[in-house]
């Protein structure tokens, strides 16, 4: 695993892990992650697809983890798209190779905004997993129009931001990790909440203009983002795969047997890379 920073087209610093796999890589992997945390709490699945020849690159995205900026706040949230473009520009130049977008919550609402907003040459295909279109639980009208009032005038004002971590995952190993992250920020900007809310609806709405296949995948016992709102993307997508996953939390990457449910995603990356390749 090494690690370097990018410099945004408005002096931001952007982290960035990158995990190369011992063979020659034969696809591109760029991982994008969710709400108040970081690309560090990916490392295993990043290793995990580098054992099937997939290169990962995973930005802390800005204010967010060692990437530059207030933490849990965006000052437009389209900086978030504009930075997901510097980052394909910048692994095309490390080496040209078939790229999968693979994006988790809050992550997941970035890439479909940018899937059905901006150019998709760089791009073959994107996984979405638990990705934050509606929230299972609705914000009240009155907390809404408060919420949106205060971003307004207000927009860094600070707003808690993390669930309790049973709904997170329920694997005691992932439940240390998190409690013991000093990453890991519990607070997010009134701006950056809204911004995010209104991005998640604002992907349902322009969902056919994807033209990239998709896969998603969402339990729907997930108590943070609603597996409702993921189908409904999924059927207004042209190419579109839905998977629904009983029993399972929010962070899928970090439930139990996830080995089992990523290796078939990794064979869909490599898919959709259209390679065949001997591991």
């Amino acid at each position: 695993m090494e690690t370097r920073y990018l410099n945004a087209g408005d002096g931001t610093r952007l982290h960035v892990h990158i995990c190369r796999p011992a063979r020659s890589p034969v696809g591109r992997v760029l991982l994008v992650h969710g709400l108040s945390e970081h690309a560090g709490r990916y490392h295993h699945l990043m290793d995990f697809y580098s054992r099937h020849r997939l290169e990962v690159f995973a930005p802390d995205l800005r204010g967010h983890g060692r990437s530059d900026g207030l933490r849990g706040d965006v000052p437009d949230y389209r900086l978030f798209l504009d930075d997901i473009d510097l980052l394909l520009d910048e692994c095309n130049r490390s080496a040209p190779l078939p790229t999968v977008l693979h994006a988790h919550s809050m992550g997941g609402g970035i890439v479909a905004n940018w899937l059905t907003q901006r150019h998709h040459s760089r791009v073959r295909a994107a996984v979405l997993t638990a990705p934050w279109f509606r929230l299972t639980k609705p914000v009240p009208g009155w907390k809404e129009y408060a919420f949106r009032l205060g971003a307004r005038m207000l927009p860094t004002w600070r707003i808690p931001a993390t669930p309790p971590i049973q709904d997170l995952t329920g694997d005691p190993d992932a439940v240390k990790r998190y409690l013991e992250d000093p990453l890991f920020h519990r607070t997010v900007s009134l701006r950056l909440a809204v911004a995010a809310y209104d991005a998640g609806l604002t992907a349902l709405d322009a969902a056919a203009k994807c033209p990239l296949p998709v896969l998603a995948l969402h339990s729907p016992d997930d108590k943070v983002t609603l597996a409702e709102g993921t189908s409904e993307f999924c059927n207004r997508v042209p190419q579109a795969t839905f998977r629904l996953l009983p029993g399972l939390a929010h962070e899928l990457h970090n439930e139990t047997g996830w080995q089992e449910l990523f290796g078939n995603v990794a064979d869909w990356m490599l898919t959709n890379c259209e390679t065949s390749v001997t591991l």
